[in-house]
């Protein structure tokens, strides 16, 4: 949600899903981090796809959340890990 209230706050503590070629795996979660009973602007989720061609990257990119939400993509087994994925998140500590 670019531009979002959501995205303009800073969040409390950065989600980060990694996943290769599991988009409906991906997407339960991403629709379950989406009920959370915690103020969407007190996390955002970080969703890492490594070079998935069953349709991850754009599956997640179309999904709506109400707390900000990034995708980004690799194609190396270091794309999808959670160390190398940390420095996008916007908080210093990350759930994973």
């Amino acid at each position: 949600m670019p531009g979002s209230v959501a995205e303009a706050v800073t969040p409390e503590v950065s989600v980060i899903v990694t996943s290769r070629e599991r988009r409906e795996a991906l997407l339960a979660t991403l629709r379950a981090l989406a009920v959370q009973t915690v103020p969407p602007g007190t996390y955002e989720v970080l969703v890492v796809d490594d070079g998935s061609s069953d349709g991850t990257y754009d599956a997640a990119r179309a999904i709506e959340l109400p707390c900000a939400l990034r995708v980004c993509s690799g194609t190396s087994a270091s794309a999808a890990s959670r160390p190398g994925a940390t420095p996008r998140s916007r908080r210093p500590a990350a759930a994973c």
